[in-house]
């Protein structure tokens, strides 16, 4: 069937994107960078974190109030995970 050859080619599981409402982006998405400075920091369409064998993007909206997060991760448990990182450090700025 084409769903399992589609299968194939999807080794990492995808958060799809998540919104969220902030007081102010800018300082949003630097809390975000700095709690993740750890990691490899791209600021080139927001901002990509790269972990490894994990990955996330956040960035800002150009017509809402918002940050737009798509995370991708070797498993389910593993996206999970890495987005609720992410939104404990937006949470300070809802």
């Amino acid at each position: 069937a084409l769903s399992s050859l589609r299968k194939e080619y999807e080794p990492y599981s995808q958060s799809g994107e998540v919104n969220y409402t902030v007081s102010d982006q800018a300082a949003a998405l630097a809390a975000v960078a700095a709690a993740f400075s750890h990691g490899g920091l791209d600021h080139l369409d927001g901002l990509t974190v790269d972990l490894g064998d994990r990955w996330f993007n956040v960035r800002p909206s150009n017509t809402e109030p918002k940050l737009r997060l798509n995370a991708e991760g070797p498993d389910p448990e593993a996206v999970a995970a890495l987005v609720a990182q992410v939104e404990s450090v937006l949470a300070g700025w809802r």
